[in-house]
């Protein structure tokens, strides 16, 4: 044997055991104090995203009936400026206008043949 020489570098590789890799595997135990910590953080941000939503769920349903008087507001004044454009429109006609000024004024719609132009 030659001096200074180990053999055990040149040892062929072995296949590791089912013990060997169970135990490199293994998981570190996790304190129940971090379990505690980690659950009252989950909690906490499932309680905080559902109030979020809560409260963001009220205010679509406020701004939704809001949206509907306004629109019920809006198809009353539409059916009112209707109306009044109808009746203003019947107070400008020809016939109307003709028939208050004969009985305020007492004025007639002249005849073809009074009219003389210069």
């Amino acid at each position: 044997m030659i001096a200074g020489f180990n053999s055990k570098l040149f040892r062929p590789q072995t296949v590791t055991g089912m013990r060997q890799h169970v135990a490199v595997r293994a998981v570190p135990e996790v304190s129940p104090r971090l379990l505690r910590l980690v659950t009252v953080i989950l909690f906490t941000g499932i309680v905080v995203v559902f109030s979020v939503g809560q409260f963001m769920h009220g205010r679509i349903e406020s701004a939704a009936g809001r949206i509907d008087q306004l629109q019920t507001v809006r198809f009353q004044a539409g059916n009112e400026n209707i109306s009044l454009l109808a009746a203003r429109a019947q107070l400008a006609s020809r016939k109307n206008v003709v028939k208050q000024a004969a009985q305020r004024f007492q004025l007639m719609v002249p005849g073809k043949g009074q009219v003389r132009y210069l």
